[in-house]
């Protein structure tokens, strides 16, 4: 039984490091640029917490 789980298991974990890996360089340049444009950060953290399953993506969002 569990092992009918695993495929759907790795899924999300590779869906999850694309996200990470798409969304990285994003925060970065929010940070680094300081960018303090509203709708762009609001923007940008909802893409992360639509993807929020592991605390990997939660740790992007603690700096913003």
């Amino acid at each position: 039984m569990i092992e009918d789980f695993k495929p759907l298991i790795e899924q999300f974990k590779n869906i999850e490091l694309q996200a990470y890996n798409a969304y990285k360089p994003k925060v970065e340049c929010i940070l680094s640029e300081k960018i303090t444009n509203e709708l762009k950060i609001e923007t940008l953290l909802e893409g992360i917490l639509n993807f929020c399953f592991s605390n990997k993506r939660l740790a992007l969002i603690q700096p913003v």
